[in-house]
């Protein structure tokens, strides 16, 4: 799960996750309305977890995104 922070000087919120390659990376959501943010978050955590497991197609790379 991805957890969200909200900069100082943004109005827009961040999160926060680790990559397939077991990296952590900050990224913007581009919306200051936490629930989408933990809602896009959420979503870019599930891939990367789905990408380091080795099951992540273009097939299903296209659903986690239209499901986001």
């Amino acid at each position: 799960m991805a957890c969200l922070w909200l900069h100082p000087n943004s109005r827009n919120w961040f999160a926060r996750y680790v990559t397939a390659e077991g990296k952590q990376v900050n990224r913007t959501t581009a919306t200051p309305d936490r629930n989408t943010a933990q809602v896009l978050a959420d979503g870019w955590a599930h891939t990367e977890k789905l990408a380091r497991q080795g099951v992540l197609t273009a097939a299903r790379a296209r659903q986690v995104v239209s499901e986001i």
